[in-house]
């Protein structure tokens, strides 16, 4: 009898493991504070509404966000940020590469997790790069990035960084457009660049497989990031360098890819949250949210007003007859609404999800003394990035000379 209602027994067993809800998917988050196309600029600037920015300051805010997140962030150089300008003579060779040399300690006592080198870091060439590279200790991207007479990879092509239980994938890739020097220029003869979306081709679906979130580091202008992201699925968020030229809160997608870009000259650093439930899946604004929610309540209220006044929705037409305006007005409103309400759910906080807000480096973030010190005996000998900017130009406007 009892060997007979065993197998009912586990049957049963079964069923009522079946009839469970399915568990709640685990929440796994990482913080990611990056940077791009500082364009050399090392100190604080007197802008209007107080001093912001300045690379003692930038290492101060990421020392004090590794406090306040013990989870750990990861920190992301994403190009463009070295030189000041792209120097021609022997005396402006000296100052970037002792402008470099400054930038990679600061990088250092900041605790850069990741670098990619951007077309106009590529300046003085390779053995200038490599000084940075071990100064800083960041693992270094450059997937399409090779020796020129050799064919051999100079960087990391990919780089996974652990953040509690969130596998960080990382891939960068660099422009290989020729207007990448200034005119009268050279390109450094001991660098090649393979065509991005080749190379991203090849091994972004391999990468996929080994993380959770697939970030792309890109000194990529629009016109060649747009292509590769429509080409090549399976990458999750794209921090960007090179043509950046505003700060906005505003997250841009290409081919529905986050893109996350800013332009100050080192005077904000972006954070970007990231909660992973689905790896591979799609991923929602938070911020969108936010926006549609506000929409919503606002001309919920005129709806809700206009049926209130009208004694009833089945009223409204009746009661307003005569009022087209306010009818036709009733009518858009209401189904704004309906439509907003729709795709508030699809955007409900149950998926992947993000936030991105952007650090003004003013008064109120600590600079590191001893870097502030180092900035102004730097510029006490070479002068400022501003300087060299100006220098730079004047040569070309002087044809070179």
């Amino acid at each position: 009898m009892t060997k007979r209602l065993l197998p009912l027994l586990a049957l049963l067993l079964i069923a009522g493991f079946a009839c469970q809800p399915p568990p709640k998917p685990a929440l796994s988050t990482v913080t990611l504070a990056f940077t791009n196309d500082g364009r050399g600029e090392i100190r604080h600037c007197d802008c209007e509404g107080g001093a912001a920015g300045g690379i003692a300051r930038r290492a101060g805010y990421l020392r004090q966000l590794r406090v306040e997140k013990p989870n750990g962030i990861l920190a992301v150089e994403a190009g463009d940020f070295l030189y000041a300008a792209w120097p021609e003579t022997d005396a402006e060779k000296q100052t970037e590469r002792a402008r470099a040399a400054l930038i990679a300690d600061a990088y250092a006592r900041a605790g850069y997790d990741a670098i990619l080198f951007g077309a106009r870091d590529y300046a003085l060439g390779v053995d200038a790069l490599r000084e940075v590279a071990t100064k800083t200790g960041a693992a270094i991207l450059g997937a399409n990035v090779t020796d020129a007479r050799t064919g051999r990879p100079l960087w990391s092509a990919t780089k996974v960084i652990r953040r509690g239980a969130v596998r960080v994938g990382l891939v960068g890739l660099m422009t290989d457009k020729k207007d990448a020097v200034p005119p009268g220029s050279a390109w450094p003869a001991d660098v090649a660049v393979e065509n991005p979306l080749a190379v991203a081709r090849r091994i972004v679906p391999d990468l996929r497989k080994q993380c959770d979130v697939l970030i792309l580091v890109a000194n990529l202008d629009r016109d060649e990031l747009e292509p590769l992201l429509k080409a090549v699925p399976g990458i999750d968020f794209v921090l960007k360098s090179r043509e950046a030229k505003i700060v906005t809160t505003q997250v841009e997608r290409l081919a529905r890819v986050p893109v996350l870009a800013m332009y100050e000259l080192g005077r904000y650093v972006g954070l970007l949250d990231i909660t992973v439930v689905e790896p591979g899946k799609a991923y929602a604004d938070l911020a969108e949210q936010q926006i549609l929610e506000r929409k919503i309540e606002r001309y919920r209220s005129y709806v809700t007003a206009i049926e209130a006044k009208a004694g009833g929705a089945d009223k409204v037409e009746s009661f307003f007859t005569g009022d087209r305006p306010t009818i036709e007005r009733y009518r858009r409103y209401r189904d704004n609404v309906e439509r907003w309400e729709r795709e508030l759910a699809r955007l409900k906080p149950v998926g992947n999800r993000f936030s991105y807000q952007l650090i003004e480096l003013d008064r109120r973030v600590p600079e590191m003394a001893e870097l502030l010190a180092a900035v102004e005996a730097f510029e006490r000998q070479y002068g400022t990035a501003e300087t060299a900017r100006q220098n730079a130009l004047r040569r070309h406007e002087a044809g070179g000379q």
